[in-house]
């Protein structure tokens, strides 16, 4: 809504983030059946980091990147 920027790096976290919870989902030593109950599970988290997100960060992930830019602007001569 507010920047490109914001629109680029959501795209980037939507698309990421599910891809790394599959790969941490595929890591662990879950069987057959197990995997296949646990497959939802991965869905609700997603969701509830999303939530959680936009609870805590309402400006979103621009604004992060903002935030980090702006402490390391002047890094080696912060006081």
């Amino acid at each position: 809504m507010g920047t490109i920027l914001g629109s680029v790096l959501g795209a980037i976290f939507m698309t990421l983030v599910p891809e790394l919870m599959k790969e941490v989902m595929d890591w662990l030593p879950i069987s057959g059946n197990t995997a296949l109950y646990l497959s939802p599970v991965r869905t609700i988290l997603f969701g509830l980091l999303i939530v959680l997100f936009l609870i805590f960060e309402p400006h979103g992930l621009a604004e992060i990147w903002r935030r980090a830019r702006r402490t390391f602007h002047l890094w080696p001569f912060r006081t």
